[in-house]
């Protein structure tokens, strides 16, 4: 799902949450948030509910198994108070923002459908689309910007295996004499208990 989209283009791209809308429930539904979300300097400008953001998250780290996709506030909290919408808004801000900034993540079909589709019948019949995707369960399967699998090693990888191997290496000697003295330990209260009855 990694391709070339507007925002691979563009370096600086950059989200701006603006004010959020409460809606008003009907009837049978309560109140919701439509957040504004701003790409600059591209211009795009979408509203997408709490949902919509918990649906992107999840499908970013169903379609990118072996990437960390940023965290998102708790779904379950329905307050609607100015001082928690502002702290959210503040925390989506730099989720998206976070996002730009990954390597591979700024580059999805997936972000790029998310930030620039403005029509809402054309997003949710891309989010229905886009659920259509099978989940990346198979290292095969698992591809970057250029199509390929990329490991990157720890340079200091080696450096740890070697301390892990020195600990186990000094720790083995104090293990066997544990070992040791719990074995005559055990020797000496069998015998003291036979002795007292």
């Amino acid at each position: 799902m990694a391709e070339t989209t507007e925002i691979t283009e563009n370096k600086n791209a950059k989200v701006i949450m603006g004010e959020p809308e409460v809606v008003k429930g009907g009837l049978f539904s309560s109140s919701y948030i439509k957040y504004s979300i701003k790409t600059e300097p591209l211009g795009w400008l979408v509203k997408r509910t709490f949902s919509d953001i918990v649906w992107l998250r999840s499908t970013l780290q169903k379609i990118y198994p072996g990437l960390i996709v940023p965290p998102i506030p708790k779904q379950k909290v329905k307050k609607t108070n100015n001082e928690f919408v502002t702290k959210r808004k503040s925390f989506l801000e730099r989720f998206f923002n976070d996002l730009l900034e990954h390597p591979e993540l700024r580059n999805s079909k997936i972000l790029f459908y998310f930030l620039s589709i403005q029509d809402e019948k054309k997003f949710k019949h891309a989010v229905k689309e886009l659920n259509k995707l099978p989940k990346v369960d198979k290292l095969k399967d698992i591809r970057n910007n250029s199509g390929l699998i990329s490991i990157v090693l720890d340079p200091d990888l080696n450096k740890f295996a070697g301390n892990v191997m020195e600990l186990c290496n000094q720790t083995e000697p104090v293990y066997k004499k544990i070992r040791k003295h719990v074995g005559n330990l055990l020797n000496q209260l069998e015998q003291t208990s036979n002795t007292l009855f």
